[in-house]
């Protein structure tokens, strides 16, 4: 389970050519299409990533992805809902985080851990801070990154979501949508 944009790139191909689609469109299909909020860098210079990674699989893929770029400090802003491991989830990205946010969603429909309930799973990470407004939090971090360091926004695609609405607009994300048949 939780294999990654790999094992859906593999299942997509065969389901395709299980239906007899020419591997010309099946390859433009692939390299055409992204998810946003999946390892998205939003912005360069500070680096800026939004994961929606809401369980210990994805986080670790989170962390692997990271450790393959090159920053001066890591800022990481965390969110999550009360039905995920979230202990498991910070005691991954904890490791590589040099600075961690704890913030929370408000939501009607979902559960999400207060910052304070976070921080309990990430007792022994000294530099942290607790913000309960995911807007402030994301200002509050970008104002301290410098040019060669990189945020993490993860944890939550309700999270990633709500953030990313600082770099595209929710009226650009709906004119822009599309939808192709293969």
């Amino acid at each position: 389970p939780g294999g990654g944009r790999v094992s859906n790139e593999a299942l997509a191909t065969s389901i395709a050519k299980y239906l007899k689609i020419d591997d010309d469109i099946i390859t433009d299909a692939i390299q055409e299409t992204s998810l946003s909020c999946r390892f998205e860098i939003i912005q360069k210079n500070p680096l800026v990533i939004l994961d929606g990674a809401h369980n210990p699989m994805k986080i670790k893929n989170v962390v692997h992805n990271l450790k393959h770029l090159t920053y001066d400090t890591l800022y990481t802003i965390f969110a999550s809902g009360t039905t995920k491991d979230a202990s498991k989830m910070i005691k991954q990205i904890v490791k590589i985080s040099d600075k961690f946010i704890l913030t929370t969603i408000k939501d009607k429909d979902r559960t999400f851990y207060t910052p304070r309930e976070l921080a309990g799973f990430a007792k022994s990470f000294k530099d942290k801070s607790l913000e309960e407004n995911p807007k402030k939090a994301l200002a509050s971090a970008l104002k301290k990154l410098k040019k060669n360091d990189a945020l993490i926004i993860t944890g939550s695609f309700y999270l990633t979501g709500e953030l990313r609405k600082y770099w595209i607009s929710e009226n650009t994300i709906l004119k822009n949508r599309s939808t192709t048949a293969l």
